[in-house]
């Protein structure tokens, strides 16, 4: 507002939607033409309309704190997730190294165990308790 005047102000049955000389939308979203501006109104208007900003205002912004909480807790949510999984990759990975052993480890007793059965078979000694414990030539 320019001079001392009183800056323009939505009339008291300005449709929601309108806009004030502030740029501000009421609560309900209109697709129709906002309400027009009056020039100047009286203080008291200006007062209902500034009451009306403040409240839609704090509402607003209790919103927002709402839905900024609400992220927060999502984005908690998702990295506890995110550790989770990683705890279960690290686990797996544990677990198929020790059945990749234990696997080589029956694959060996078993050929040692036909090693002996063949030697037994052929009429000749099983192999040495001292030569057990290695690898059967191949």
């Amino acid at each position: 507002h320019r001079g001392g005047e009183p800056p323009p102000c939505r009339s008291a049955g300005a449709a929601p939607g309108a806009t004030s000389s502030m740029g501000a939308q009421t609560s309900a979203v209109s697709t129709s033409e906002p309400a027009p501006v009056q020039p100047k109104a009286s203080g008291a208007e200006c007062s209902d309309d500034l009451e009306d900003l403040h409240r839609e205002m704090g509402e607003k912004a209790r919103e927002l704190r709402h839905a900024q909480e609400s992220v927060r807790l999502l984005q908690r949510e998702l990295q506890e997730q995110r550790l989770l999984a990683e705890q279960y990759r690290s686990q797996v990975e544990v677990l198929e190294e020790q059945l990749s052993g234990a696997l080589m480890k029956r694959r060996r007793q078993a050929g040692e165990e036909l090693a002996d059965q063949i030697a037994a078979a052929s009429g000749g000694r099983a192999r040495p308790l001292s030569a057990r414990g290695s690898r059967p030539p191949s």
